[in-house]
């Protein structure tokens, strides 16, 4: 099992009351958010639908948390700029959804 994949059961098994999407286990194009481009290499586009409010957290391959985003106006710019080439995972919240997203960083 991946630390990446540890993050996300790791969130499940903590058993959150509203609904927690996964795409890192296949459920690509699940409801109310999407993040882009995938692969990155300046910066991510959160869009997190009819929402107005919520937070990301963005975690690197080894599970160590980088940085803490909140999210407004249903879309926000994640300045991905000083993150090295490889693979991280964005948790997703807000009072509808916990969300996660494999994303890869390109340079």
């Amino acid at each position: 099992i991946s630390n990446l994949d540890y993050l996300v059961k790791e969130e499940i098994v903590e058993g959150f009351s509203h609904p927690v999407f996964n795409s890192v286990s296949g459920l690509a194009g699940s409801p109310g958010y999407s993040v882009f481009p995938n692969p990155a290499k300046e910066y991510l586009t959160i869009l997190i639908g009819n929402c107005s409010a919520g937070i990301a957290d963005l975690y690197d391959s080894k599970g160590t948390h980088l940085r803490h985003t909140i999210l407004d106006n249903g879309s926000t710019l994640l300045d991905v700029s000083d993150l090295r080439s490889g693979s991280y995972l964005i948790r997703l919240m807000t009072e509808e959804f916990v969300g996660f997203e494999k994303i890869v960083i390109e340079r």
